[in-house]
């Protein structure tokens, strides 16, 4: 006999993965992303549409580490609303110079997102954490 899953397993599928996701990039440690709480992350994953295939990725034991990384660098660039042919570096980049332009008068890096390296390093540090 057939089993079709029903929307509800569907659902509870789709709600572990994105908070599975939540927890690799704001975890509870000094490494979490700077102003970016779990409820604002896992808020931004569910409303956008191309998460699903990404978090599939970092949910998956047969991703390579090479497509878990990509699948990482993706989410951040989304949840920092990077545009889709964009990079980490570049978006940081742009992010500082909108804000030198605009005449902020203290300037906080921390609020930048990661470079695309310490982005790297990030998520193979959480993903560690998470399946130890």
């Amino acid at each position: 006999m057939c089993h079709h899953p029903s929307a509800l397993d569907v659902w509870g599928v789709f709600i572990d993965e994105i908070y599975t996701t939540a927890e690799l990039f704001v975890p509870d440690s000094t490494s979490a992303l700077y102003g970016r709480g779990k409820a604002g992350v896992f808020r931004k994953l569910v409303q956008l549409p191309d998460t699903l295939p990404l978090t599939d990725t970092l949910a998956s034991e047969q991703a390579s580490q090479a497509e878990v990384v990509q699948a990482g660098l993706k989410l951040l660039l989304m949840l920092y609303n990077g545009k889709p042919d964009e990079t980490l570096n570049h978006l940081r980049y742009r992010l500082y110079m909108n804000a030198i332009a605009a005449g902020k008068s203290k300037l906080q890096p921390e609020r930048l997102p990661p470079t695309q390296r310490a982005a790297h390093f990030h998520t193979h540090m959480e993903l560690i954490v998470c399946y130890c």
